[in-house]
């Protein structure tokens, strides 16, 4: 059976020598250890789709060189920090191929957002359960969607304008390397868990890299792809949402009507745009004399 999901591992030399011919995304906890890495992707065959760096350092305070080159790199971190060591590694930041992601639940991230986007640095903003600020988030939506001026993407915006079709539901889980149709995670004891947050968890579908290959035909592996449907089946209040195909229910905890007026804007922003996009497609094909 053909095997397409790709592989969300810890930076550990004697998981990632067992996944020779696995796609993977590298998990490292502390920037110190982008460095080693490189070495030793440099020494080994490692077929990779990204780095994912998280910590809780400010952007200002990791250490990149030009070295880490074309490296695919997610850098999570928590805030920006002093902007002005920022700025001038903009030439740094413009030459790798690095996405900076700052916490949503801190306010003044997205207006921080605003600026490394009109510094054309490819940004976003992740979620971990907590606060999130709708009234800054529908600020950058209007930032993003509508300022005519040159910026970079900002995810999850970009992603949902990139990939949306009235027709079709979109999960933006793929920007944070958790949407279960493509990536697994694992552990280094070989635990195997459709979600990162399972895997911290502790709740595995199975163990042991010898497993892979039977994940996508085992109960719990279809019963998560169709877990979106549990919201119509319990009746929850995100299924009357407008714009659930392009949230599929991500902030089900937040019981304010908060997160569907963002995403609605979202929604209406992307569908203005595509029309848009769609007429002058149709002027320049149109039969001429």
């Amino acid at each position: 059976m053909q095997f397409n999901h790709i592989l969300v591992t810890p930076f550990d030399q004697a998981i990632l020598s067992k996944l020779k011919g696995y796609r993977v995304v590298v998990k490292i906890e502390d920037d110190e250890q982008l460095h080693p890495f490189l070495d030793h992707l440099a020494n080994n065959e490692i077929n990779l789709h990204a780095v994912w760096v998280n910590t809780n350092k400010k952007l200002s305070e990791i250490n990149l060189s030009d070295l880490l080159g074309s490296m695919p790199i997610a850098l999570y971190v928590s805030e920006v920090g002093d902007l002005t060591e920022v700025i001038r590694k903009l030439p740094l930041l413009h030459q790798l191929n690095i996405k900076i992601f700052l916490d949503g639940s801190q306010s003044n991230n997205y207006e921080m957002l605003q600026v490394l986007s009109s510094l054309n640095v490819f940004c976003g903003l992740f979620f971990n359960k907590q606060e999130v600020y709708w009234e800054e988030f529908n600020d950058l939506i209007y930032y993003f969607l509508y300022s005519t001026a040159r910026h970079a993407p900002i995810e999850p915006i970009h992603y949902i304008a990139e990939n949306y079709s009235p027709d079709k539901k979109i999960d933006f889980n793929s920007i944070y390397f958790n949407d279960t149709n493509k990536f697994l995670h694992i552990d280094a004891d070989e635990n195997i868990a459709l979600k990162s947050q399972y895997l911290v968890e502790n709740n595995f579908i199975t163990k042991g890299f010898d497993k892979l290959h039977e994940i996508s035909t085992m109960d719990e592996y279809q019963a998560e792809l169709n877990r979106w449907q549990d919201f119509f089946i319990n009746n929850a209040h995100c299924s009357v949402c407008e714009a659930w195909r392009i949230c599929l229910g991500k902030f089900s905890y937040d019981m304010s009507e908060e997160c569907s007026k963002t995403f609605i804007e979202i929604l209406d922003g992307v569908e203005k745009t595509k029309r848009n996009s769609e007429m002058n497609r149709m002027k320049k094909n149109i039969w001429q004399y």
